[in-house]
This record gives C-alpha cells, sequence and structure tokens, in this order.
C-alpha cells in the first residue's frame, strides 16, 4: 500500500542520517581502542581493563548523549536542510523528523555496545557474543511487531534504540563479570603458588 511505502521512506531517510553518525563514531572508536583492551586482556591486566573500559565509555557518553539531544531537539531542521527540496515537502520532513528523533535515541548504546562486544572478543567470549545476537534479534522482531502497533514506522526506530541498550547492557555485565571471575582465578592461583 501507498502508506506502507510511504513508512519505508520515512525510516530510509532517517536511518542516512543516523547511520552516517554511527558509521563515523562506532568504528573509528572500536577499532581505536581494541588493541589496548587486546593487549590488556592478553597481559591478564583486569583491572585495567574494568578501569579503561569505565573511563573510554564515559567518553564516548559525554561525546554521543549530546549528538543524540541534538538530533532529538533539531530533527526537523536537519532533515529539512539535507532533504527538503523537489518532491521532498516540509510534509515530508515532519513524518522524517518523527521518526529520526526515535532512531537517533540510538546513538550513545549502538556506540558503547560497540567498544563492549570488542571488548568482549578481546575475551574470547564468542559464544556468549553469538547467544547475545541472536537474543537481540529475537527482541528486535518482538518489539518492532509491538511498537509498530501502536506507533507505525516510529515504532521500529524505537524498538532498535531498546534493543541497543538491552545489547550494550548485557555485554558491560558479562564482561565485569567475567573480569571479576578472571580476577579471583589469578588471586586464587598466586595463593596457590605462594602456599
Amino acid at each position: 500500500s501507498s502508506s506502507a511505502a510511504s513508512d519505508v521512506y520515512k525510516r530510509q531517510y532517517s536511518d542516512k542520517v543516523c547511520g552516517i553518525v554511527l558509521a563515523l563514531t562506532a568504528t573509528a572508536a572500536s577499532e581505536a581502542v581494541f588493541p589496548f583492551f587486546a593487549d590488556s586482556v592478553a597481559r591478564r591486566e583486569w583491572r585495567l581493563v574494568k578501569k579503561h573500559l569505565l573511563q573510554v565509555t564515559g567518553a564516548i557518553l559525554l561525546f554521543a548523549v549530546p549528538i543524540a539531544v541534538i538530533f532529538i531537539v533539531f530533527a526537523p531542521q536537519i532533515v529539512g536542510l539535507l532533504f527538503e527540496r523537489g518532491s521532498f515537502t516540509s510534509a515530508d520532513t515532519a513524518k522524517v523528523a518523527g521518526v529520526m528523533r526515535f532512531a537517533a535515541m540510538q546513538i550513545p548504546f549502538y556506540i558503547a555496545g560497540i567498544l563492549a562486544s570488542r571488548v568482549a572478543v578481546s575475551m574470547e567470549a564468542t559464544r556468549f557474543t553469538l547467544v547475545a545476537s541472536i537474543s537481540a534479534l529475537a527482541c528486535n522482531i518482538t518489539f518492532n511487531w509491538i511498537l509498530m502497533q501502536r506507533m507505525g514506522v516510529a515504532g521500529i526506530a524505537l524498538s532498535t534504540a531498546f534493543v541497543h541498550l538491552l545489547s550494550a547492557a548485557s555485554l558491560y555485565i558479562y564482561i565485569y563479570r567475567k573480569v571479576g571471575l578472571k580476577e579471583r582465578e589469578d588471586e586464587l592461583a598466586v595463593r596457590a603458588i605462594n602456599r
């Protein structure tokens, strides 16, 4: 139907804007810090892993949250500036901006999640990463269906933000628990050697 086509159209435009930000930030951030975390894990410097993960996440949030807020507050102006010309009218701008406001909520969670997934990979947590990915897919399908019934295509954008929040949170919980276990293992090993 034309309504469904219009919804896809709105989502594609909002995805383009958020996608540019995510491509420029998430990949660069994760690539920059991955060697450090991989080296710290290899050296079993668990306190350093926790400390720097907290610091880097804080820096990411200090950068990403304001960007998300700017996109949410100024969505109509951003969409209008980028797309409003020719057959893309002010009515289209209002519709796309409504979707983009929800899509922008994913920015901090997506970037933090990418960072955490790199740390998890450096800790050889491939099984957990696989389970987390499958769970995220299931959550995304469920949230899409529920929120789309109530909010239309904006619900899909909000669903994506929820899924990135849950994925990032589960990765951080896993990493901190795993690091705690590794610290205790190392302490027990040192005690056994010193006996």
